[in-house]
């Protein structure tokens, strides 16, 4: 029997399992090819256990979809709090988001390559998570060089687009002919070149 349906399962741990189980569904079909009935199966539960947790399978996808900005905050929040050079910060920070794309649980495809990123209530999450990742890095960018706020938000929302889109390009044709080590320090000394350039803030 699946331990997942029995009663001693708290209801945390509970909502839990409905969310990863959602996440696995909403990863491999996407939001219109996944049921709510599919979640459920997957658990041993019934659909209407699945409803007391989450009102509609659109509340469902937005609960995901948090898990998801939480893991890609917590990813970069990380890297950036560790002491170190500027360009060792550069570089763990692309290697970041190469990792966050690589992970086996896809949240990346929840927030960067979903089908529902058209949907107001998801483009919203989404932003809201990229402007809180590219506000950590202008932040750090700001208290190391000296620049205008302003100025800080715009290098760090390049850092975060060309982090992104090159992680993706790799995961779709590289990962054969180019490791993630590779990759990632290729990127990152790209941006090192333009940023060394800023002055330091005395």
């Amino acid at each position: 029997m699946n331990t997942t349906s029995t009663s001693r399962v708290s209801r945390e741990e509970r909502r839990e399992a409905i969310l990863d189980a959602a996440r696995r569904h909403f990863v491999s079909n996407g939001y219109h090819g996944t049921g709510m009935d599919d979640v459920a199966s997957t658990l041993g539960l019934s659909k209407p256990i699945v409803y007391q947790y989450f009102s509609s399978k659109h509340d469902l996808y937005l609960a995901v979809l948090e898990k998801a900005g939480e893991n890609l905050e917590e990813t970069i929040g990380a890297v950036l709090n560790q002491p170190g050079r500027n360009r060792d910060i550069v570089q763990t920070s692309v290697r970041a988001f190469f990792e966050f794309v690589a992970d086996d649980m896809q949240y990346y495809r929840l927030l960067f390559d979903s089908d529902m990123l058209d949907d107001v209530d998801a483009a919203e999450r989404v932003e809201e998570v990229t402007s809180a990742v590219v506000e950590r890095i202008a932040n750090h960018i700001s208290s190391d060089t000296g620049l205008a706020a302003p100025h800080a938000q715009v290098l760090a929302s390049s850092v975060v687009g060309a982090s992104e889109s090159a992680a993706k390009a790799w995961l779709r044709t590289s990962q054969s002919e180019l490791d993630i080590d590779t990759a990632s320090d290729l990127i990152a000394g790209m941006m090192w070149s333009g940023l060394r350039a800023l002055p330091a803030q005395s």
